[in-house]
């Protein structure tokens, strides 16, 4: 007959085991509790890179974004309205690396554009292009140039 209180028997409900720890020790292992400490230091050492590079990745994000506004804009867009639209980005992108930007206009910015570039038929039409070029010449701190009327 095996003994009750041997670790290698089930528990039994008469006889139940006493609390504390197993014999054999208890816990993480060493190399578990090593690399939960490593992966925690590279989570610091990242958060602390993404804080210092915040505006570098902003401008590379908005760079993209204007990569690809440019493939959806109307065939017929006037030249002059594709120069504004490709001036009011290259205003924003020296608003973000003066650092001298509205954080709460730049989250509007950034859901303006979510809304215009998720469009479903990924064509945008002038109105859009119209409204984005003045939201992002606001942003910028540039005073918006009167639409021209179609």
């Amino acid at each position: 007959m095996t003994d009750p209180t041997s670790p290698a028997s089930p528990p039994s409900p008469f006889q139940p085991r006493p609390a504390g720890p197993r014999p054999g020790g208890g816990g993480c292992s060493k190399p578990a509790l090593l690399g939960c400490g490593a992966l925690l230091i590279l989570l610091g050492i990242g958060a602390v890179v993404f804080v210092v590079k915040s505006t570098d990745i902003a401008r590379w994000w908005f760079h993209k974004v204007e990569a690809q506004v440019a493939t959806q804009l109307p065939p017929d867009l006037p030249a002059a309205d594709r120069e504004r639209l490709r001036a009011a980005f290259a205003g924003l992108d020296r608003g973000l690396a003066s650092g001298k930007l509205d954080p709460a206009g730049l989250q509007q910015l950034q859901t303006q554009l979510g809304q215009v570039i998720g469009k479903p038929n990924r064509q945008l039409t002038r109105q859009d292009v119209a409204g984005l070029t003045a939201a992002l010449e606001r942003l910028a701190g540039k005073p918006p140039a009167p639409t021209p009327s179609p």
